[in-house]
């Protein structure tokens, strides 16, 4: 709402006036960074991430659970690796009070540390995906798999 008002202001001040407000681009990109990554987790449990599930329609239930296990897996290192890394950059941020460049200075701690809780969330919903998988007899996977279409991985069991 509020990158909405200040870009809309911003445009507005442009036109009428023929002058940016000042500090309005930097201020926007710090909140899209925030806006993005705050909901990584939330469209990954709605199941909105982009997908190619080509392989996936073809296979058995038990394959297709297996190969789900495998790829989150994978995704589980690749996302604590970047949870790790961005945790450090947004400490380092605090530490030394970094600020973006521009017409208005605005701190980049707050964005950075959306970052890491973002893909920390992420993190978690993938941990308990796996574990869900992993627990789901193998006569209950053709439910799981309907319930995965119909609901974007929603916990139904």
């Amino acid at each position: 709402m509020v990158a909405m008002f200040a870009v809309t202001a911003g445009v507005v001040t442009l036109k009428l006036i023929d002058r940016a407000l000042p500090g309005v681009p930097e201020l926007s990109e710090l909140l899209l960074v925030m806006m993005i990554y705050l909901a990584v987790g939330y469209t990954q449990i709605k199941g909105r991430h982009v997908r190619l599930d080509m392989l996936l329609e073809r296979a058995s239930p038990r394959t297709r659970n297996i190969m789900e296990v495998v790829a989150s897996s994978l995704v589980i290192i690749i996302v604590a690796f970047l949870v790790w890394q961005t945790s450090i950059k947004a400490f380092h941020a605090i530490e030394i009070g970094e600020y973006i460049a521009g017409a208005v200075q605005f701190p980049v701690a707050p964005s950075r540390i959306s970052i890491s809780i973002g893909l920390f969330f992420l993190l978690i919903y993938l941990i308990l995906n796996v574990i869900r998988r992993l627990r789901t007899p193998a006569s209950d996977l053709s439910k799981l798999e309907v319930s995965t279409k119909q609901e974007g991985e929603v916990w139904t069991h």
